[in-house]
């Protein structure tokens, strides 16, 4: 009876050991193909990113036809720069908007001696940004001999907050952050940029959104002479669109100058800075805009942290005609690069005798008042000659105000 009972008890404890056993494996085997299907799409996915690399943030070669043209660059100009600086290690470095993003170039001859050279502007920045760029560059490069500062009127004006794109944590002085690492190469975004890039290679084989050195290169529309009413029509809607409001000077905007100032000082970083050659039509759309003695104010602050070269108002340059066979200008705001090279020229003593001697002027707190005085008088005569070109931008302001009122 004992050994019936305790076959009993046996086999009562043993026969649920088997099907257990099973289970086990059973659920392994389900987790293992679960993770193995969920994990290889996602690192698919990352390897593609990494072996198109949209954003060009990791340090490997591009192929014509494939991933040379790099479209998502144009909207991830604040994440790249920071990491392709740090790679560079430059010397020379240029600060400023799109302005100089698109008009001065890192392989400028006056800078052979000065190499590596970077072209660090940000479109649509603030003094905010620049310094902060600005001091990322230079906490982990100690060979920063150069800072070439360009300034505008969009950067003082407390309508132009930092960009969305901003972000702190990749300033650091160090390369490619881990965030950043992470966002570009295991997301949705980062694979709808590197199939971009596949069609955009393939479209456009000869367009390089940004070269080596940071400057941002003529778009296939900025090419096309027959688009330049175009582009200067949706440039000054842009303006009147965006500082609707009346110009109001950033005083914070006006103390990261200082700031800048202070950082070249202590690091006896030599700082040359110049107020951008933007086309006359600009001007004439601040004043119509209402933003005149604003913009007068901003470049007497400006003056009194430090003298600077005036590369705006009613110049050989700036005046150029408007037409489809215009040579100097993008639109009436961005300048040409034959454009950057006469202001390189005129900031650093080169090639003297190929800048007109009307272009640039370089103005003290001394001479300020006298230089707004001839820009006005310069203004008059120019709205004379080119009635044209007035009519056209207070057309583009009248068509904006009556979208606006409707």
């Amino acid at each position: 009876m004992l050994r019936l009972n305790q076959k009993r008890s046996l086999s009562t404890t043993e026969i649920p050991q088997s099907p257990k056993v099973s289970d086990e494996s059973s659920y392994l085997r389900f987790n293992r193909w679960f993770l193995l299907t969920a994990v290889l799409p996602v690192l698919s996915v990352a390897g593609f990113n990494v072996l198109i690399n949209p954003y060009d943030l990791f340090d490997l070669p591009s192929f014509s036809g494939f991933n040379q043209t790099k479209s998502a660059k144009l909207s991830n100009m604040r994440t790249f720069k920071a990491v392709e600086v740090s790679r560079t290690s430059p010397k020379t470095v240029f600060l400023g908007s799109s302005r100089t993003d698109y008009g001065l170039d890192p392989n400028h001859p006056v800078l052979s001696d000065k190499q590596p050279a970077y072209n660090l502007a940000l479109g649509a920045a603030n003094p905010y940004e620049l310094r902060r760029y600005l001091e990322h560059v230079s906490k982990s490069n100690s060979d920063i001999k150069i800072v070439v500062l360009g300034l505008d009127e969009f950067m003082f004006n407390v309508q132009n907050p930092k960009n969305p794109s901003f972000s702190e944590h990749r300033l650091n002085g160090t390369g490619l952050t881990l965030q950043d690492a992470i966002n570009t190469t295991f997301s949705i975004d980062a694979l709808t940029a590197s199939l971009k890039t596949l069609r955009w290679s393939q479209r456009y084989p000869d367009y390089l959104t940004y070269s080596s050195q940071g400057q941002l290169n003529l778009r296939p529309i900025d090419r096309d002479p027959s688009a330049t009413n175009y582009r200067f029509q949706t440039s000054l809607k842009v303006y009147f669109q965006s500082f609707s409001k009346p110009y109001e000077l950033s005083a914070e905007g006006l103390e990261e100058i200082r700031k800048i100032v202070k950082i070249c000082r202590e690091r006896d970083i030599q700082l040359k800075a110049f107020i951008s050659p933007s086309h006359a039509m600009r001007y004439e759309a601040i004043r119509a805009a209402g933003h005149w003695e604003a913009y007068e104010q901003m470049k007497r602050e400006i003056i009194e942290i430090l003298p600077l070269w005036d590369f705006s108002g009613y110049n050989s340059i700036t005046t150029e005609a408007f037409s489809d066979k215009m040579q100097y200008y993008i639109d009436e705001s961005h300048y040409q690069e034959k454009v950057g090279n006469l202001v390189l020229n005129r900031l650093f003593t080169f090639d003297i005798e190929r800048i007109p001697e009307d272009f640039g002027i370089w103005v003290t707190p001394e001479t300020i008042e006298t230089h707004l005085d001839r820009i006005r008088r310069d203004r008059e005569n120019w709205a004379i000659d080119r009635a044209s070109e007035v009519q056209f931008i207070l057309d583009v302001k009248e068509k904006i105000d009556e979208e606006s009122s409707f």
